[in-house]
């Protein structure tokens, strides 16, 4: 799998109109609302990750010795992931200063996802064949689903490359990359898992391989899978968790490159991030959610590191080395705010 970063599905923020140099600020206003964060990485000098908040008052807030962090929510509160060694660091509502969780999973795990049920953080782990549960008070680990099962029928690892999880309806719906070694697997899967019983109570095919990033609103789920790198063998699918029903919106071949990332966007639409196979370059696209006809780009920059849509704003990171910012823009690519991160931004998640 790339090392590329899982697009999510962010709630409303409140957002400034202010354009701030985020490493030169000194403190830090932990109760404030309406948080977008920005995860940036760099790969110089072995690498690091830096969590920048957008706000009335924008700070570093926290850095990482490693560049393999990815951001996720659940229940409203703010999770950062260090991928490499396994922790899983849960703040209060994005509060950095309320660290409410931290759990090392260990580094063969390497979580991905987290999801917030039944009193239990679930955490998808994309090295492992389990499916993980933390007490967030005790902090340890105290339940897993063995997913063996369901890894790629060639893959003598028998790990399905868990690496989304969410929870609906009551259940868990874990998204499943299933390669077989380095190579696609024969296909994609979704799974709806009764955590009480551990049955799984729909395993939900994708005609496509490599499922690579996912986005989540009610019981509908979209699905980039990227196939093989370079190849334009992908697409994005609808997944409907109610009926289990797959619908495919829009092919690679259409697109014109590799789907990356993914977002639900406006009434009726979805963001897609398309990956030249030339340059690998990214670019964002609308996408009707109806017809799976693709829009005209909406980036303002060749190289598209993450994005997240608002309920108003899109919220674009350009991965420039030299010039790293995060992009406020409307739905149709009008840019409204240009703000300067820390590093190259890798995912971006919206707190309300």
């Amino acid at each position: 799998m790339r090392n590329r970063n899982i697009a999510l599905l962010p709630a409303i923020a409140l957002m400034c109109g202010c354009v701030f140099d985020s490493s030169s600020k000194t403190s830090i206003d932990n109760n404030a609302t309406g948080k977008v964060f920005v995860l940036g990485t760099s790969y110089s000098n072995g690498g690091s990750a830096a969590l920048d908040r957008i706000d009335t008052i924008s700070n570093l807030v926290a850095n990482w010795p490693t560049s393999d962090v990815v951001l996720d929510s659940a229940a409203g509160n703010l999770y950062v992931i260090q991928r490499t060694i396994g922790v899983v660091t849960g703040y209060q509502s994005g509060n950095i200063g309320q660290v409410t969780l931290e759990v090392n999973l260990g580094s063969d795990a390497n979580p991905y996802a987290v999801a917030s049920l039944s009193g239990k953080l679930w955490v998808a782990c994309y090295n492992s064949s389990y499916l993980k549960a933390i007490d967030p008070s005790s902090q340890k680990v105290v339940d897993s689903i063995d997913l063996s099962a369901y890894a790629d029928t060639k893959d003598g690892q028998k790990v399905p490359q868990a690496f989304a999880v969410h929870a609906w309806n009551g259940d868990l719906a874990v998204v499943l990359g299933r390669l077989n070694g380095n190579d696609p697997g024969d296909s994609s899967v979704v799974l709806l898992i009764d955590p009480s019983t551990k049955q799984i109570r729909n395993r939900i095919s994708l005609p496509w391989k490599n499922a690579y990033a996912a986005a989540w609103s009610g019981s509908q789920v979209l699905v980039a899978c990227v196939g093989s790198w370079g190849v334009l063998d992908g697409a994005v699918v609808d997944v409907d968790l109610s009926k289990g029903k797959v619908n495919t919106l829009v092919t690679e071949g259409n697109l014109g490159g590799d789907v990356s990332m993914v977002a639900f966007g406006p009434s009726g639409e979805a963001f897609v991030g398309v990956s030249d196979t030339g340059t690998y370059d990214e670019s964002v696209r609308t996408l009707s959610l109806s017809s799976g006809a693709p829009g005209p780009k909406v980036s303002g920059t060749a190289n598209v590191g993450a994005f997240s849509w608002d309920g108003t704003d899109l919220w674009l990171g350009s991965s420039s080395a030299s010039t790293p910012s995060v992009i406020r823009m409307t739905a149709t690519g009008a840019a409204l705010d240009t703000f300067k991160t820390t590093f190259s931004p890798w995912a971006i998640l919206v707190l309300p």
